[in-house]
């Protein structure tokens, strides 16, 4: 399993405050079976603001104590960008840069109201042959409202990733419900623990996988088939069905 969404390098950001608990998390992502876990540190200007190649060194210090303690996992660097006017100046200085050996990068944006700015920065990272993968979409509270709005992220050639964490419930039931929406219309690409510690949002998938799996077989397949193609760097061809307006909200429920 491949979790491409967590925050277990140390002192970087709001994850992992320090190594010990950086190992823990290592830990509870094996015991849940993750074979792969990509670190996101987040790059947020005015907030977080460690740049690529620094975090380069700090993840090949975390794999060290990993190796060290005999750690069955492997770890790879992402960073969590959050989207705005500066995107291409950050990535072209190298502040900003794709999942290692990748064309794909994992991205945010503002959780409360809808932009439609971000587009075009996704249409810059497009032809600059970087695939942005966005993160959590439930979880915005503009997506809970108007799900449809995804319908132009596509358009512009984004992918998704769904949070364990809303699967389970840990974010309310608007954030869930809306996760169930993303994952029966092919919305949930990629799944991510987004962990930050070893409290609710952890890294253990466990029984995210088996919600998954209960919610869309299918969906939970093309999960695995999609992280398989991402280490690989190779195109994802993602099928998605078009979000309608519907009289009601729960209308958008299906089963496949």
């Amino acid at each position: 399993m491949l979790d491409i969404h967590s925050h277990i390098i140390p002192r970087v950001d709001d994850g992992a405050k320090n190594l010990s608990e950086s190992l823990k998390m290592i830990y509870m992502a094996i015991k849940g079976g993750t074979k792969t876990i990509i670190a996101t540190p987040h790059y947020y200007r005015g907030f977080y603001e460690v740049p690529y190649s620094e975090q380069v060194k700090n993840l090949h210090d975390l794999k060290i104590e990993v190796v060290d303690k005999c750690l069955d996992i492997e770890i790879i660097l992402g960073q969590e960008v959050f989207l705005d006017h500066s995107v291409v100046e950050l990535l072209e200085s190298g502040k900003i840069g794709p999942i290692s050996n990748t064309n794909y990068m994992l991205v945010e944006t503002d959780i409360r109201e809808y932009d439609k700015s971000i587009l075009d920065y996704i249409y810059e990272l497009r032809v600059r042959d970087i695939t942005p993968i966005l993160a959590h979409p439930e979880r915005y509270i503009y997506i809970q409202n108007n799900p449809t709005i995804l319908n132009e992220f596509v358009k512009e050639g984004c992918l998704f990733q769904v949070n364990g964490g809303s699967i389970k419930g840990i974010f309310g039931e608007d954030v869930k419900r809306t996760s169930e929406i993303l994952i029966n219309n092919g919305f949930c690409n990629f799944l991510g623990s987004d962990a930050h510690s070893t409290n609710k949002r952890n890294t253990d998938l466990k029984e995210v996988i088996k919600e998954l799996q209960d919610i869309n077989k299918n969906g939970y397949e093309k999960v695995i088939e999609n992280g398989d193609l991402l280490l690989s760097n190779l195109p994802i061809e993602a099928e998605f069905e078009k979000l309608e307006k519907r009289k009601s909200f729960f209308s958008f429920f299906k089963r496949k």
